[in-house]
This record gives structure tokens, C-alpha cells and sequence, in this order.
């Protein structure tokens, strides 16, 4: 619009100049009203153009500053969840580091927890009825060379411990028989010993000569009647699971009162 008023003026211009001048410098002046219209235009044109220009990089420079405040928004969100899992992670070193210092400091408890375990256990077995001896004090050596062994981590040594306390109670639970030597009138001699849970230990010869029990009160090897013979074989054929368990008479001590409390053999 701008253009066609700025047109329409010039042409006005050029009809006034023509008006006023005579027929000899009509042409000149119209050649230079046009040429100063035509001037004009290709100016309005280049000012359109620069408009456009700037209008182009306003609505640039608006797209980018919104997509700046966008990404501004994100980053904010962003920091923040950041922010979140740091803290939380630091509040988990924190933890860790306080269950650190708790198994660090169990640790050092449970060394002499397992030790006083280990002595507890040779007291038993050194007092209790003396089958396969050595295989159980050798179980307690074994595991003093663990307690001690740094190799071995704790959760280890203290699950043999447990072990070991484990199956020294199925012995109390279950019958056994082994062989052995038992040394008679000064010579040692091949022996089949018959563990009765962890009330009796008897023994008994291959040729059946010779049938006894350990006496825990005289602490000492005792022999019994020959009439005891068979039920001790029947017991060993029951721990061999040989034959079904059944009821067997076996002996049993108790005391005696002829005796004065000391161990009588009293068989039931």
C-alpha cells in the first residue's frame, strides 16, 4: 500500500510538472519524475527486503530463545532428579560404611566365640563315651587350623564349627559300629564296637570270646556275661542296616548298692 500511494504521487508530480512547463521540457521533466518514482521504488523494495530481513531473524532469535527456555526447564528437572540420586547414594556409602564397621567389628567377636565353641566341644568329647576317639579330636584340630587359617573367611570357619557341633548330636540320635583295637591280658586285639546312641559303647570279639561295655563311671572297659553275646551282634547287624530294628537286651550299668555307689553291671 505503502508503494502504490508513493507511486501515485510521483505520478501526480510528473502531471503538475507537466502542467506547469511548456511542451518543450515536458519530456525531460517526465523522464525524471519517472526515473525519481522508479529510484523510489527500488528503495521501498530494498527496505521491504531489509523488513523481511529482520522480521526473519526476530522470529529466529524468538524460536531459539524458546527453545533455550525449554532446554533451561530440562536441565532444572535434570539437576534436580541428579541432585535426588546423589543424596541417595551418599546416604547409602553412609550405610555401607556403618555395616562395615559392624561385621569389622563382629569379626573380631566372633573369632573368640568360635574358639570358646572349639574348646567346649574337645571338653565333650573328652568326657563323653570313647568312640572313634581320634577321628573326633582330629575333627577339633582341623578346626583350630581353620579359626587360625587366613585364607579361610569367617562365614566359613563358623559354618564348620556348626558342622561339627551338627554331627557330634547325630550321634546321640543314632546307633554305629566300628572296628577297633582293645588290648586284652596285655595284647592288643581286633574289636567291633556297637555305639548305642550316646548311652552305651560296647565291644565284642570276631570269635565272640570276649563281650563288654565302657563303664563311664570307673571309666574303663568292663566285660559282661556270654549271655550278651547275641544281643550285642543283633544290635551291630541293626547299625549296619543288616536287620530291621527291633527290641534288643542289651546291659546297662546302675549302681550297686553292695558296691557303695560304684558301677555294677545289671543286665535289662
Amino acid at each position: 500500500m505503502l508503494r502504490t500511494m508513493r507511486a501515485g504521487a510521483a505520478s501526480l508530480c510528473c502531471l503538475l510538472i507537466l502542467g506547469a512547463a511548456g511542451p518543450a521540457s515536458a519530456a525531460d521533466a517526465t523522464g525524471q519524475a519517472l526515473g525519481t518514482a522508479e529510484q523510489t521504488n527500488r528503495q521501498d523494495a530494498a527496505s521491504q527486503n531489509r523488513i523481511d530481513e529482520l522480521s526473519e531473524e526476530t522470529r529466529e532469535m524468538l524460536e531459539a530463545y524458546r527453545t533455550a527456555i525449554t532446554r533451561k526447564q530440562q536441565l532444572e528437572v535434570y539437576n534436580r532428579e541428579l541432585a535426588r540420586i546423589v543424596e541417595e547414594q551418599v546416604r547409602r556409602k553412609e550405610r555401607l560404611s556403618s555395616r562395615v564397621d559392624e561385621v569389622a567389628r563382629l569379626g573380631e567377636e566372633i573369632e573368640p566365640l568360635m574358639l570358646r565353641m572349639i574348646d567346649g566341644l574337645q571338653r565333650f568329647v573328652e568326657s563323653d563315651l570313647p568312640f572313634r576317639l581320634e577321628a573326633r579330636k582330629q575333627r577339633i584340630q582341623d578346626l583350630r587350623g581353620a579359626v587360625s587359617d587366613p585364607g579361610t573367611n569367617a562365614a566359613e570357619q563358623f559354618r564348620r564349627v556348626l558342622e561339627a557341633y551338627q554331627k557330634e548330636a547325630e550321634y546321640g540320635r543314632t546307633m554305629g559300629t566300628y572296628r577297633g583295637e582293645l588290648t586284652f591280658d596285655g595284647e592288643p586285639r581286633l574289636v567291633e564296637f556297637l555305639r548305642v546312641g550316646r548311652v552305651m559303647l560296647f565291644y565284642i570279639s570276631p570269635d565272640d570270646a570276649n563281650v563288654g561295655y565302657w563303664d563311664s563311671q570307673a571309666e574303663a572297659w568292663k566285660p559282661l556275661p556270654a549271655r550278651y553275646r547275641r544281643p550285642v551282634r543283633e544290635g551291630i547287624r541293626v547299625a549296619r542296616d543288616q536287620a530291621a530294628p527291633q527290641l534288643v537286651e542289651i546291659a546297662v550299668p546302675a549302681p550297686s548298692p553292695a558296691e557303695d555307689g560304684d558301677g555294677g553291671e545289671d543286665g535289662s
